[in-house]
């Protein structure tokens, strides 16, 4: 899909930007591994556009990247910055200790992610809405402290 170059009203704009995601969305369920902190910003957009323009395909793409990205949130709430292609579930323990010994498990981008998974939240109805404001407040409450510093700031969990 081809954006086309030149002035927009604000929702065909917002239109043109999510249509041209969605073109992009399907590459997703293909790739080995992929930054979950650069696909959440489209899932946000879809998930906005889905409010504005009363369009549900919109939220339901953005659902089923969220969907994925839950399936990896560890034991203690934490979430790994980059797709694994393993549901934490089928992991064993010793891959899991791997994992918190060199995997990316920082605060800052999967703090925008679970943002996302907020935003999905308020999007979502019934047990779906809940899942995503359990996983988000394992990940607050179980991973974030685990960072915090004496002085009330937070380091990045890298």
């Amino acid at each position: 899909m081809k954006i086309r170059y030149e002035q927009l009203t604000p929702r065909d704009a917002l239109e043109t930007y999510c249509d041209w995601i969605m073109a992009q969305a399907a590459q997703y369920d293909t790739l080995p591994t992929f930054s979950w902190y650069r696909l959440f910003y489209p899932l946000r957009v879809l998930l906005l556009g889905s409010k504005l323009l009363g369009r549900k395909d919109y939220a339901e793409t953005a659902f089923h990247h969220m969907e994925r990205y839950l399936g990896e949130q560890l034991p203690n709430g934490a979430f790994t910055a980059y797709y694994r292609n393993q549901p934490t579930a089928k992991m064993t323990q010793e891959e899991l200790e791997e994992l918190f010994r060199t995997g990316h498990i920082n605060l800052a981008d999967n703090g925008s992610n679970v943002h996302g998974l907020i935003l999905g939240a308020a999007a979502a109805d019934g047990e779906r809405k809940e899942r995503y404001i359990a996983a988000a407040r394992r990940w607050l409450d179980g991973w974030v402290p685990v960072w915090s510093l004496p002085n009330g700031a937070y380091g990045n969990g890298i």
